[in-house]
């Protein structure tokens, strides 16, 4: 494809950055007189081009960033991203149509942002600087800033041209303007004719292998950067190439265009639609490109509307549905705009958990687990309660409970009468001694893993009993994804779960009631049809009763946490730090065995 653009018509392609005035911008950010021609195609039929190597450069490997990880997002930012920007060092000439070349440190600095944003994408951040090709590239840059037009086919008679500059133009993403650094307006695509967001997504090409460089200045300052040469297989990428990218993400990488997108390789995107939601309330996202092959990987590009303003703390929510030629036909995410230079807060985490049931015999007693997270050794204490129920009006409170704590099938600890502990002096200490002398209790040091407490009654004796899980001691070693199993009645003898926000942020958690898919492991008699309602103190926030009818329920999908069966119940939700309470009934008063599960995100 070729378009060239005379310097007073190019004028259209203007960026205007003043409706993103609040947003912390990257270092040397493109001012306003910058402009993009249509980004370079390659014709999918032909070979692939294989260019001349010369390397490796000092350019930065960025690893994998986990973007759900606010305190990993502002630390890669800070170390990859934004950094100073070295001085270009161009050596050439546009009055002398020399080429010249610029500063070995400019060119590494370049491409490792662009690793860092790759990797921000979800896409192999270790792209090198290839610089066998600088010549062609710097060529390229030359006759751009020579002639203050953008082409990817230069004639013959332009102004410094050369065979190599045309080459290099003709396999590269080019920019015109008064800027020295082009990759905040390559991600960006604005104008017409880059509806295909083709720019941004040849850096994001998860086969790029390497990167050639050229930069010019004369007139104007103009960049050259080669994007055809890739590797010969794309990653397994099972959650698409989005941009913005998922999760905590910068303001300052946030296109100005209002341009978003979502790529995957070999996808067909033809049928496909965006769904978008900010803060809850919806957002208009119009699909401006379907575009296929020749520009990278194939992708959806879609617009906000004109004026919207991306601030930080906001929660955005996408889901692409229609999608054909892919592992799913639709892809969920939410996007989370911080500022990076905000002090980041201690994550939040789960704790103090607990369920409250009938305990009966058999495969109906109380079955309670929990994982312990992170590295380090965690103390924890795991009640049995029943008899100290009684004075908050439940009657039928189991008389005895027994606690047995197993990991696997092993049981590790058990006890009955938590004062006959050989620990009890100790357990007393920390004070999460039950008040009964018949209710049970354990203080124990765990290892991270999974865990199982099982609470029945002594002498198979049945009742409405409570298991309870608290942290002793905070390491960095969290309670997560918690659960309990049992038998789920009517009036007092639902299930009821509980459990903590620990921290100062939000912490999203999805919460499940689960009863048809227990019959695939054996279970007799599971609930049918649950219902699940989260409460906050005495107030429903939530509410669920099949989790494919929810709002969110692609997120809940893409969350990987989505019941199997459709009569299953879920809730996902960010929640303020704070105690919360999961009530499961059945459909119409129906019992059965049925469980509760809490999973942090």
């Amino acid at each position: 494809m070729t378009r060239i653009r005379p310097f007073a018509i190019a004028l259209s392609f203007a960026i205007s950055f003043a409706a993103q005035a609040q947003m912390p911008l990257a270092p040397d950010t493109p001012a306003e007189d910058a402009w993009l021609a249509p980004a370079p195609w390659l014709d999918p039929e032909a070979p692939a081009p294989v260019a001349p190597y010369a390397g490796p450069k000092a350019v930065i490997a960025v690893p994998a960033i986990d973007t759900s990880n606010l305190a990993a997002v502002v630390a890669a930012y800070n170390v990859y991203y934004n950094v100073a920007m070295p001085a270009v060092g161009f050596t050439g000439s546009t009055a002398g149509c020399n080429p010249g070349a610029i500063s070995l440190a400019f060119q590494e600095w370049t491409i490792s942002r662009i690793n860092y944003l790759r990797a921000m994408a979800g896409v192999p951040g270790n792209t090198t600087l290839n610089g066998a090709i600088n010549g062609q590239e710097q060529a390229a840059a030359l006759i751009m800033a020579a002639n203050g037009t953008l082409t990817h086919s230069p004639a013959s008679n332009m102004l410094c041209y050369t065979a190599a500059g045309a080459a290099g133009a003709g396999s590269s993403n080019l920019a015109l303007g008064g800027f020295t650094d082009s990759i905040p307006l390559y991600m960006s695509d604005p104008g017409s004719g880059n509806e295909i967001a083709g720019h941004r997504r040849w850096i994001l090409h998860s086969r790029k292998s390497s990167f050639g460089l050229g930069q010019a200045s004369g007139g104007t300052n103009a960049n050259a950067l080669e994007v055809f040469n890739s590797g010969a297989a794309a990653p397994s990428l099972p959650n698409g190439i989005p941009w913005p990218p998922r999760g905590y993400v910068p303001l300052a990488i946030f296109p100005a265009s209002l341009r978003w997108s979502f790529g995957l390789p070999g996808a067909n995107f033809a049928a496909a639609n965006v769904t978008m939601s900010v803060n809850g309330n919806p957002l208009a996202a119009t699909v401006i490109s379907r575009t296929a092959n020749g520009y990278g990987d194939n992708t959806i590009v879609w617009s906000l509307p004109g004026g919207h303003s991306v601030t930080k703390g906001s929660v955005y929510t996408v889901a692409i549905s229609g999608i054909t030629g892919a592992a799913s036909s639709t892809y969920a995410y939410e996007v989370r705009p911080i500022d990076p230079a905000d002090t980041v807060l201690p994550p939040s985490r789960l704790g103090n958990i607990s369920t409250r049931m009938q305990v009966l015999t058999g495969n109906d007693v109380l079955i309670g687990g929990f994982i312990i997270q992170g590295a380090a050794a965690k103390q924890v204490v795991v009640r049995a309660r029943g008899p100290s129920l009684v004075p908050f009006g439940i009657a039928n409170a189991i008389a005895n409970p027994r606690l047995e704590l197993y990991s696997g099938p092993t049981v590790i600890a058990s006890n009955d009468d938590w004062g006959a502990a050989g620990n009890a002096a100790a357990l007393q200490a920390t004070g999460f001694a039950p008040s009964s002398a018949q209710e049970a209790a354990i203080l124990t040091t765990l290892a991270p893993g999974a865990y199982t407490a099982i609470v029945s009654g002594v002498g198979n004796t049945t009742g409405v009993g409570i298991v309870e899980v608290f942290e002793v001691d905070l390491p960095d070693s969290p309670l997560a994804n918690i659960s309990t199993r049992g038998q789920v009645l009517t009036g007092n003898d639902v299930m009821i779960g509980g459990f903590v926000i620990q921290g100062q942020s939000p912490q999203t958690v999805v919460i499940r009631a689960r009863g048809p898919s227990l019959a695939a492991a054996g279970i007799p008699n599971p609930l049918a049809n649950p219902v699940l309602q989260l409460f906050s103190g005495a107030t429903v926030i939530a509410s669920n009763d099949d989790w494919g009818t929810a709002a969110n329920a692609a997120i809940v999908q893409s969350s990987g946490f989505a019941p199997s069966n459709a009569l299953e119940s879920a809730i996902r939700i960010t929640l303020n730090p704070g105690a919360y309470t999961a009530i499961v009934t059945g459909t119409g008063g129906g019992t059965g065995v049925g469980i509760i599960e809490v999973f942090a995100q």
